[in-house]
């Protein structure tokens, strides 16, 4: 999943402590959440194909990954802030 994640990004915004921090705050998301982004992000699924699967709607897997995306965020800036990046 990281490669996923880090291919999609631009390379100037990717580097082993970004990677690292994602990686940890990874393992800190909610079962759920974490298999939305799995889903997501490693499988290449689409949100209807998600919501199906998770027996979700598509508007319920929206959130979970706009959720999940904005506490990757501020875990990943908590991080780097924390080990001086």
């Amino acid at each position: 999943m990281l490669e996923a994640l880090a291919a999609s990004a631009p390379e100037q915004f990717v580097d082993e402590s970004k990677i690292s921090a994602l990686d940890h705050c990874l393992e800190k998301l909610a079962p759920q959440a974490r298999r939305t982004v799995d889903l997501f992000y490693q499988d290449e699924h689409k949100p209807k194909a998600i919501a199906q699967m998770m027996r979700w709607t598509p508007l319920a897997v929206s959130v979970a990954l706009s959720r999940a995306r904005k506490f990757l965020r501020e875990c990943i800036e908590h991080q780097l802030g924390r080990s001086g990046a």
